[in-house]
């Protein structure tokens, strides 16, 4: 192991010439200071440390086996594994094994709770429902002091059943929209395989589509913007990146659900009894599949 003094008794002999003299100072009346700090110098001691340290604890593996650490202190044993590097290796192990950056397709159906119509007419009842299909990128890869955070883009089509005035009637709205969301990932990574990985987020959705009625005089054009929070639970059961794998891409599901605020304006001139805003809240509930490459 390393003693006091052993590192800088080999600075001194690493900057010796063969006659002894210190490198750096210059024969005569004048040289260069000795105590300048050299980055250079600072690296080669510490890989010079770690060498020794190495070599020695090899020796004590070799002649004692698995008591090698038995003449240790646990201060001299934390200091012998902290300055070899096997603890940040075998973290650094540890992270690998569980973990695998990548790229996320996520494929999700998602529906509302309670229905937004009236019981008057019977045209058009049921629960607002969409499919969306998104591409989530992990900021790992942008930077580590991100790994906890994602962002997706998505691509969404929906129907909302509404009840657009005019003395009860019920309106369905086809509609399309792009949008966005953030995702944290508090307690793991979403990178971590085969582990359930809780997450919370914000999102916003923007796009348009048309109301139709059969009670209505012609069909609508609207504008669609929508904002949510949500939380939800993630699952990867498969890396894709296995020995025994089939496909080189990796599978997993998730489960969220969300509150959602989203205002439906009508585009066209109205020429029927009815309102030509919608404020909609509602939450929802949500479930898909993920594969990741």
């Amino acid at each position: 192991m390393i003693t006091d003094g052993s590192v800088a008794k080999a600075r001194i002999s690493k900057m010796k010439n063969n006659d002894g003299v210190i490198a750096g100072k210059v024969r005569g009346d004048g040289y260069l200071s000795d105590s300048i700090p050299n980055e250079f110098d600072a690296y080669q001691d510490q890989v010079l440390a770690q060498t020794k340290l190495a070599s020695e604890t090899q020796a004590r593996v070799k002649k004692n086996g698995e008591m090698w650490s038995a003449g240790l202190s646990d201060k001299e044993l934390r200091r012998t594994l902290v300055e070899s590097g096997v603890i940040s290796e075998r973290e650094r192990r540890r992270k690998a094994a569980a973990n695998l950056a990548s790229h996320h397709i996520n494929l999700r159906y998602s529906t509302s709770i309670v229905p937004q119509t009236t019981e008057i007419d019977p045209n058009h009842n049921g629960n607002n429902f969409g499919m969306a299909l998104g591409y989530e990128y992990l900021l790992e890869h942008a930077s580590e002091k991100f790994s906890n955070w994602s962002i997706e883009g998505t691509i969404e089509r929906g129907i909302s059943y509404q009840d657009i005035g005019g003395s009860g009637i019920n309106g369905r709205i086809a509609w399309g929209a792009l949008g966005f969301q953030l995702h944290w990932y508090p307690y793991y990574k979403p990178t971590a395989i085969r582990k359930f990985i809780p997450f919370f987020g914000v999102g916003l959705k923007r796009g348009n589509g048309d109301l139709q009625s059969a009670f209505l005089s012609q069909s609508y054009d609207v504008q669609y913007l929508g904002t949510d929070l949500h939380a939800g639970l993630r699952f990867r059961f498969k890396a894709g990146d296995e020995l025994n794998s089939t496909s080189s891409m990796g599978m997993g599901f998730f489960a969220m659900a969300s509150m959602e605020n989203n205002r439906v304006n009508i585009t066209t001139g109205v020429e029927d009894n009815i309102d030509s805003v919608y404020d909609i809240s509602e939450v929802r509930y949500a479930f898909g599949v993920s594969a990741f490459f």
